[in-house]
């Protein structure tokens, strides 16, 4: 039967590494073996953890009793090697020495217990340190933590930490089961690393480390977009696998998750199509479905969204294609963009004015969410350029990342906002409000997919972010 031993800190030197320890060659000296461990395993960190909490009391030493009335150490020689150079840390290699100094004049001593497990004999102990250091085996050694397991316990610190609360909530929204659950973290944890997928796809404002995440738009959106991702995850489709370079994941999220749009906002979704609102010539360009929400294929050469202008714009039936479907909470935000989305070629007047009312509405609120109160008497091309100034700003500072047709949309808007010949500057839809001018459907339509993208942005950025807790 094993006995328990306690060892006082003076006798310590009563406490012999094994020469023939599996973790270096057999038989060597023991100046050389305190050289193997510190340079190959570790124990300068382990020292500067043991100075500053102590020995685990989970790891006891294994040990047994030499002729002399001593101890061999069997189980536990990084740790012994760890207490003898706190101990004497003139036996340190000379490169590690100074450390061993440092830590050596902080070193409370009688704060450390060192206990001993001693066995008859080796065999005896073989048994149990087998089962401590030779894997999990039949379930009698220890089993590690699997992926999801860590990120429970260490949170942000293993990088999964964002993946395993949009699993957990997944799994509480019934998007997944358990059972699909298991092995699939590490592989949510690299599509939504990608800032494109977490901020375009998903909608994601938090960083990628942020367990405690928020989102943009409403939540019937975000979940439609985190399901699909899941989805595919699961069943490893449509490329939603963990062997993806970063140019794969920002495809995967602009095919099969910023083209979601929610059906709960959107009037783009009626049961019946609308023949108004398909082209008037060449039905094969006709897009296949709402689902997909393709009216185009996107050049692969650049980050486009379902903004980018698509085929004969003066030919379709609506202002705005079915793929534009900023999601709100904001009631009266939801009324104006279903005006929006309504918009026929038949009433340009009043496209231009709900354009107005709608570019008006979301700048306001994208300023106010952001601490910036706006005047009644406010000019309609100061409020937009205030916010058009105050996007560039972020995005030269790495706070938010916009796709190359953001971008570009940017610096056209910012540029023709006060230019009084631009159909959607302030100006020129301050003279269409007072009866002064009368644009034509194909300027509105040909310009409006020119600013599309960033004023899609601007509605998604609107509102403040939503805590799902």
């Amino acid at each position: 039967m094993p006995e328990r031993v306690i060892v006082d800190w003076d006798d310590l030197p009563d406490m012999d590494l094994d020469p023939d320890n599996p973790r270096h060659d057999p038989g060597m000296a023991r100046r050389d073996i305190i050289r193997y461990l510190v340079e190959k395993e570790s124990v300068l960190g382990l020292a500067r953890d043991i100075a500053k909490v102590g020995l685990s009391p989970l790891d006891i030493f294994g040990a047994t009793e030499t002729p002399n009335g001593g101890y061999m150490i069997l189980e536990g020689n990084r740790r012994l090697c760890a207490l003898i150079l706190l101990r004497d840390p003139s036996l340190a290699p000379s490169k590690e020495r100074k450390a061993f100094e440092r830590l050596n004049r902080d070193f409370d001593a009688d704060a450390v217990s060192i206990e001993l497990t001693v066995f008859a004999d080796k065999d005896e102990a073989d048994v149990w340190i087998d089962r401590k250091h030779a894997g999990p085996g039949n379930g009698n050694g220890p089993k590690p933590w699997n992926p999801v397991q860590l990120a429970r316990r260490y949170g942000d610190r293993t990088g999964n930490a964002l993946a395993l609360a949009l699993l957990d909530y997944g799994q509480s929204q019934r998007m997944l089961t358990k059972a699909q659950s298991r092995d699939i973290l590490t592989t949510i944890t690299r599509f939504i690393s990608n800032p494109f997928v977490r901020q375009h796809g998903l909608g994601i404002e938090t960083s990628a480390s942020d367990p405690q995440f928020k989102y943009k738009g409403s939540r019937s959106l975000f979940d439609l977009r985190l399901k699909k991702l899941l989805d595919d995850i699961v069943s490893r489709r449509n490329g939603a696998t963990s062997r993806t370079s970063s140019a794969d994941r920002v495809k995967y999220a602009q095919d099969h998750l910023v083209s979601i749009a929610d059906t709960a906002t959107s009037v783009s979704n009626n049961s019946e199509a609308d023949p108004q609102d398909q082209p008037e010539q060449d039905q094969s360009e006709i897009k296949q479905s709402s689902d997909e929400a393709a009216e185009h294929k996107p050049d692969d050469s650049s980050r486009p969204t379902d903004s980018t202008p698509g085929p004969r714009p003066d030919k379709r039936g609506k202002l705005v294609r079915s793929s534009f479907a900023p999601s709100f909470r904001d009631e009266r935000l939801k009324r104006i963009l279903c005006d929006l989305q309504s918009l026929r070629k038949n009433s340009p007047l009043a496209a231009a004015l709900v354009v107005r009312v709608f570019l008006e509405s979301i700048s306001v609120k994208y300023l106010e969410t952001r601490g910036t109160h706006v005047s009644l008497q406010e000019k309609l091309h100061k409020i937009v350029h205030n916010v058009l100034k105050h996007i560039e700003t972020e995005k030269n500072s790495g706070a938010i990342q916009l796709t190359r047709a953001e971008s570009g949309a940017l610096g056209l808007l910012k540029s023709q906002v006060s230019n009084q010949a631009f159909v959607y500057s302030a100006y020129y839809l301050g003279l269409v409000a007072h009866g002064s001018a009368f644009p034509d459907w194909a300027t509105l339509t040909r310009k409006w997919d020119e600013i599309e993208p960033i004023i899609g942005y601007i509605a998604s950025s609107a509102e403040a972010t939503v805590d799902p807790a």
